[in-house]
């Protein structure tokens, strides 16, 4: 929890080298805030197709316009190659990577005298490399939806209650939602992970990960 969502935040949340080791990659939506990592960045193709889609709204004329319908295209080709990876041969599937890649490049390079048009091409100028990533790793995905999922019940709660009164409540919050969603990433019963938690601070434990307090637990249980 943060009063800010300033890049200084991200930066100490993340840690300035998140993925310069390799062992991961940032997939985000297009906040500039993002840029200060180095490591390998996916930036998500959902937030483009909504943004092109917005524009079109706001400007009816722009759904025929020729970059619109090109750039709209050429990202549902490479979500549908990526679904496709598994079925075509590894020489062939390169191939088509580097094609799309071309066009790609193609698209932002045109200018194409609309103002929308322009800005949205700038933009895939700026971050042409990291709209492919998750073509070339296939643990990757080409959206952060796994990642608004994973917040959406805190962003509801704070709705519903207006946020938080104290540090000591945000504090409180962070914890328990981060404890919570754990749980359910890792297919754990939440009610019975913090009754495990609870016994496991009662009686003096301390552990980094969730899986160090309750691994006993889960092989006593078996045994």
């Amino acid at each position: 929890m943060d009063r800010s969502r300033g890049g200084k935040v991200i930066g100490a949340l993340l840690g300035k080298g998140f993925g310069s080791d390799g062992k991961g990659t940032l997939i985000s939506d297009f906040y500039g805030a993002y840029q200060q990592f180095k490591g390998p960045q996916q930036k998500c193709l959902a937030h483009l197709l909504r943004e092109l889609k917005d524009s079109a709204i706001a400007r009816p004329e722009l759904e025929d316009h020729a970059f619109f319908k090109k750039c709209k295209r050429l990202i549902k080709e490479m979500l549908k190659l990526k679904e496709q990876r598994q079925k075509l041969k590894r020489r062939e599937y390169q191939h088509q990577v580097q094609l799309l890649e071309k066009r790609l490049s193609k698209l932002g390079q045109e200018r194409w005298n609309d103002a929308d048009a322009d800005r949205l091409a700038a933009r895939l100028r700026k971050y042409g490399g990291q709209l492919t990533t998750f073509l070339h790793k296939p643990e990757v995905d080409a959206t952060n939806n796994a990642a608004e999922r994973a917040l959406r019940p805190a962003v509801v709660m704070r709705k519903i209650t207006g946020g938080n009164r104290s540090e000591a409540g945000a504090r409180a919050w962070a914890i328990l939602a981060s404890v919570m969603r754990t749980a359910q990433q890792q297919g754990r019963d939440v009610v019975a992970t913090i009754q495990e938690l609870l016994k496991a601070h009662w009686a003096g434990k301390e552990a980094t990960l969730l899986t160090d307090l309750l691994m006993p637990a889960i092989l006593q249980n078996l045994s």
